[in-house]
C-alpha cells in the first residue's frame, strides 16, 4: 500500500505542475477546440509515462521525444 500511494501522490504532484503551466498558456491563448489546464495535464502525463512503457517495449530511446513533439504540435 505505500508503493502505490507513493506513485499516485507523485503522479498527482507532477499532474499539478502541469496543470499550473497549461492554466497559464491558456489565459494568454485561446485555444480552437474547448480544453482544461486539467485535461491537458492529464494527457502529458499519460504520453510521458506511457511513452517511457513503450520505449521500453520497443527499445527505442527516442519514443518519448517523438510523441512528446507530436503533443507540442497539436497545441500550435
Amino acid at each position: 500500500p505505500a508503493i502505490p500511494a507513493f506513485i499516485e501522490k507523485s503522479f498527482r504532484a507532477w499532474s499539478a505542475i502541469y496543470e499550473q503551466k497549461f492554466d497559464a498558456v491558456l489565459k494568454r491563448h485561446t485555444p480552437r477546440r474547448p480544453v482544461t489546464a486539467r485535461e491537458l495535464a492529464e494527457t502529458i502525463m499519460s504520453i510521458i509515462e506511457g511513452g517511457f512503457i513503450l520505449s521500453r517495449s520497443y527499445n527505442d530511446a527516442k519514443f518519448v521525444a517523438r510523441q512528446s513533439r507530436q503533443f507540442r504540435q497539436y497545441l500550435e
